[in-house]
């Protein structure tokens, strides 16, 4: 049998990250002034595991950005190196219609942002609103994907939601049986970590400069 890289790139061992290998780059050193991340450690060790893995890079840079509790950050802007959430909202209008080829359908699963919703013949752009929140509940309740998800009270056909994490996250309108779904970002996210607090503000003149210069302190808590 011909081996490629296609057909033994699907044999992989174990889905754990530990399992999956990390090509490092050997001209960065990241991890104690000699490595890049990825390296093994003991955990990876005991699992028969000798070369550089994904877990051991995830590790590694979550140790190198995270920082300490009680660790003081200074900035001239005064924003809080707290992380913020992506912010969006999606707009449904039209009525839920659709026929096969061979007879007509009263329901359908559908797929919004990735999300599983039944749409039903003949329902309303706030009706299926109602339906997309209802759906992302449950991953709201497994601290997955959203942190909060509401139904505009001012606009029924409206959604508005939080997301998770501190990424960027990107939306692409649908139609779907009658029914669009055109998205909005609303507030983007911040990159961040953790919990802090403003300690205060201080101006200060460097030597040489003819301008004072606005230091904020903050202190992380979390």
């Amino acid at each position: 049998m011909i081996r490629t890289k296609t057909r033994e790139g699907a044999k992989v061992s174990s889905r754990n990250a530990d399992a999956i290998e990390y090509r490092q780059n050997l001209n960065n050193p990241l991890v104690g002034d000699t490595n890049d991340i990825g390296g093994i450690g003991n955990e990876q060790i005991e699992k028969g595991i000798w070369y550089p893995n994904v877990q051991s890079a995830l590790e590694d840079l979550s140790s190198l950005i995270l920082g300490n509790i009680g660790d003081v950050d200074i900035n001239t802007t005064g924003t809080s190196p707290q992380g913020v959430q992506q912010l969006g909202n999606v707009k449904f209008s039209g009525t839920v219609a659709f026929i096969t080829e061979q007879t007509e359908t009263t329901s359908k699963i559908v797929e919004i942002m990735g999300i599983p919703v039944t749409l039903e013949s003949g329902e309303t752009a706030d009706q299926v609103a109602v339906k997309f929140v209802n759906a992302v509940k449950p991953y709201i309740n497994d601290n997955k994907l959203f942190a909060q998800i509401e139904q505009m009270s001012s606009d029924p056909t409206t959604v508005e939601f939080r997301h998770i994490d501190y990424r960027d996250h990107t939306y692409t309108n649908q139609k779907m049986y009658g029914i669009e779904a055109n998205f909005t970002l609303s507030s983007p996210a911040r990159k961040g970590v953790g919990t802090w607090i403003k300690l205060g503000q201080e101006a200060k003149t460097f030597e040489g400069a003819d301008d004072p210069v606005t230091l904020h302190y903050f202190k992380r808590l979390a």
